[in-house]
């Protein structure tokens, strides 16, 4: 099965991609600076409700992260960012990657077969 490769190649593009534009190359969903404002409070009662923990300074960063974007969010974002559309086959198409890159899928059985036909389909086609 090729899917892990071809989403390793995926993921690299798509890396390779961010390095070289201005839009967005953080992969953040909103500007820092306004972000790191909204949160002060949440992690001021990060601060409280772990205290006396080892999670706290955990616990922080993840409220940190959560001004990142997910894989699936970047992809989507370097998809239209080359003007290519995802439609509801390369949706089914990434969540197949998110099974081979995860271990787990939840919903509909997947076709492999079927959704590599249409990544190597959409792809030669554009």
């Amino acid at each position: 099965m090729d899917l892990p490769i071809l989403s390793a190649a995926l993921e690299n593009l798509k890396r390779k991609w961010y390095e070289e534009v201005e839009i967005n190359p953080e992969t953040v969903l909103m500007d820092k600076k306004d972000f790191s404002k909204r949160i002060k409070p949440i992690k001021k009662m990060v601060e409280t409700q772990f205290a006396g923990t080892e999670y706290v300074e955990r616990m922080k960063r993840s409220v940190e992260g959560m001004n990142r974007m997910s894989v699936s969010e970047q992809l989507t974002h370097f998809f239209e960012g080359i003007d290519m559309p995802v439609g509801k086959k390369e949706k089914k198409a990434l969540q197949a990657r998110n099974f081979s890159a995860h271990g787990l899928y939840v919903g509909d059985s997947i076709d492999y077969e079927e959704q590599k036909y249409h990544c190597y389909f959409h792809f030669a086609m554009n």
